[in-house]
């Protein structure tokens, strides 16, 4: 399964993989917390978005790394742009909300 070589495989690896970092990163720092607490802390310190975007998407430089390493370059572009793309949602999030 992870020896595909498509642009789609790779968005979805994008996708996900910083969701499941999130999760992760939730239980870890804000586990004493209510979703809609820490949403609410997140809205009201908007310097606190680049803090936790950046942990989460630690997975996708991992498994980017991993994909350009082994010569998959379709999955890796797909991971690219989910990357790219949770960047700017990120920032359009700090600077909009």
């Amino acid at each position: 399964m992870f020896k595909k070589d498509n642009l789609q495989f790779g968005m979805l690896l994008g996708f996900i993989g910083p969701l499941i970092s999130i999760v992760i990163y939730y239980f870890i720092r804000f586990s004493l917390f209510s979703v809609g607490e820490v949403l609410e802390f997140i809205k009201a310190n908007k310097n606190q978005i680049t803090g936790i975007i950046v942990p989460c998407l630690l997975l996708n430089i991992i498994l980017l790394t991993v994909y350009l390493n082994n010569h998959r370059d379709k999955t890796a572009r797909g991971i690219f742009f989910a990357t790219i793309f949770y960047g700017v949602g990120a920032l359009l999030l700090k600077f909009l909300l």
